[in-house]
């Protein structure tokens, strides 16, 4: 549920998360492949494999919304827009469809005719999305009609058939595939959520980051769409995921080996413009001839490169491999997902010491971990993870209440003590106040309630959409209740709806001569 700072000990809310507090179960044939937050936090999007988009209330994890009719097929990725009007969803049928949050229809649809969209997140510019496809080269679109531009990629030239990066390995789509099915007899949940394709990023300063054949990252200028740098991951065969930390600084890349490395973004003093474009074969020549510089970079040395190894995190006696990665909200902490299992394994990381901080486990049917986000609010931290099973996993600290917010006079006890009655303790005597009891000078003052105190939340906008309104459902003819309308987020029929007693102009109670004339 919402969680109210005030009430709690400031030393509990930093840190990792400690349990799985609760489950959100999307309704049945409709399992998560995709989840995201409005930047506000209140409001959880979530994809689904049979085509719908759920929008949940996180603060009462009340189901309140079901968007269908979007797509022809799974819902892989969804973005927000900066002011929580609008969604835009990306799905298996190659489209691109923007929805209206408070109506909850679709304002536009734009085929893309380039295979399955995998991932959406903000371009290089304002109005533009990086796009990256199941089968095809990523992509940069301009929202309006703007055109969309395909990205350099080495191996692949405009007219050939594109091809597609090979599958993930057994072990990472092996979990959920008995539970974790698409409802429609399709594809396991693992297997839609591995399929991706060339994972891309967009890092600050006007670059674009994204993965190509052979294990190579390669890294492009957003002004012209040039080739300034690629970065040969060792021994990795395919690049599967590309996370940035939240201050653009660094990158988690993951691949079908079993480490997780993190990569340390570096802007050239003279600017991104003044380097040279690559030729896309010359690239393709080097990267077969695995040619590589101590800096990992193809064309430059440690203080030319663009990125430079910086961590490297594995556990040498499990020696997992892993389906998922990311950073922690503050940036602090490296958190991956251990692939094949039938249960929730994360590991933790400190990712300026190296050291392993914490280990996350979960076994109430999460069939693996597809996907991890994390809630806008940064204290406490609070993590979802996407299950194979296509549930959501909820992690938070265990916080204990603060009582003393009602009353800092008294205060807690941590065992029982015996208490002593003073012998005038319940006389009506006037005693002096001691200087520890003495009232504040300002104590008549009046009570400031309406001036905002410092918060670790984001302060939305006047404008920006928090919450949905409650959509009240009339009464049926038969007076039946609705079994589906508590999930989702709506008044029940029969429930207390307005008008119930006497109208407020004194005329007459409809629900009653209604029922009357059923009699």
């Amino acid at each position: 549920m919402g969680v109210t700072t005030d009430l709690l000990d400031a030393s509990e809310l930093v840190g990792l998360p400690e349990h799985c507090e609760e489950v959100l179960k999307p309704p049945p044939g409709q399992p998560a492949l995709c989840l995201a937050f409005n930047p506000s936090g209140t409001l959880l999007a979530t994809g689904c494999a049979g085509g719908d988009i759920l929008i949940w209330n996180y603060q009462t994890r009340a189901l309140v919304r079901t968007w269908q009719d979007g797509h022809n097929g799974a819902v892989r990725c969804l973005v927000w827009s900066p002011d929580g009007h609008s969604i835009m969803s990306g799905g298996a049928d190659g489209s691109i469809v923007t929805w209206d949050v408070l109506s909850g229809r679709p304002t536009a649809s734009q085929p893309l005719g380039r295979g399955a969209v995998v991932s959406l997140c903000p371009g290089p510019g304002p109005g533009q999305l990086l796009l990256t496809f199941r089968a095809a080269p990523p992509a940069v679109l301009t929202v309006g009609g703007g055109g969309i531009q395909h990205l350099p990629l080495a191996g692949w030239s405009a007219g050939d058939p594109p091809e597609a990066p090979e599958p993930a390995p057994a072990e990472a789509t092996s979990a959920g595939a008995e539970a974790g099915k698409d409802g429609r007899g399709g594809a396991s949940l693992a297997e839609q959520a591995t399929s991706s394709g060339y994972p891309a990023a967009t890092a600050p300063g006007s670059a674009l980051i994204y993965a190509a054949m052979r294990g190579a990252l390669l890294v492009v200028r957003a002004s012209d769409l040039a080739i300034i740098d690629a970065i040969r991951v060792q021994a990795a065969l395919r690049v599967s995921s590309l996370e940035l930390d939240p201050g653009g600084t660094r990158l988690i890349v993951l691949a079908n080996d079993r480490a997780v490395r993190v990569y340390a973004l570096h802007a050239p003093a003279q600017g991104l413009e003044a380097l040279p474009a690559r030729d896309p074969g010359e690239v393709e020549a080097l990267v077969a001839a695995k040619t590589r510089r101590p800096s990992g970079s193809i064309f430059y040395e440690e203080r030319g490169a663009l990125l430079r190894p910086s961590r490297r995190f594995e556990q040498q006696i499990e020696r997992n491999t892993w389906s998922a990665a990311t950073f922690s909200g503050d940036g602090e902490y490296v958190l991956a997902a251990v692939a094949g299992q039938t249960e929730h394994v994360i590991y933790a990381w400190n990712s300026h010491y190296g050291h392993t901080d914490r280990v996350l486990e979960c076994i109430r049917g999460a069939h693996g971990v597809l996907a991890m986000a994390w809630h806008p609010q940064l204290y406490p931290m609070q993590l979802l993870t996407l299950g194979g099973s296509g549930s959501i996993f909820i992690w938070t600290k265990i916080l204990s209440d603060k009582w003393t917010a009602f009353a800092p006079d008294f205060r807690e006890l941590e065992e029982n003590e015996e208490y002593i009655e003073r012998e005038d303790e319940f006389d009506v005597v006037q005693r002096a106040a001691t200087p520890d009891q003495s009232l504040p000078a300002n104590v008549d003052a009046d009570l400031d309630i309406v001036t905002r105190g410092p918060s670790n939340t984001p302060t939305p906008a006047s404008s920006d959409l928090l919450f949905l309104p409650v959509v009240v459902q009339p009464e049926s003819d038969q007076g039946q209740e609705d079994p589906d309308a508590d999930a989702a987020g709506t008044v029940p029929n029969g429930g207390a709806t307005p008008m119930d007693e006497d109208d407020s102009d004194g005329g007459p109670d409809l629900t009653v001569q209604k029922r009357a004339r059923q009699e």
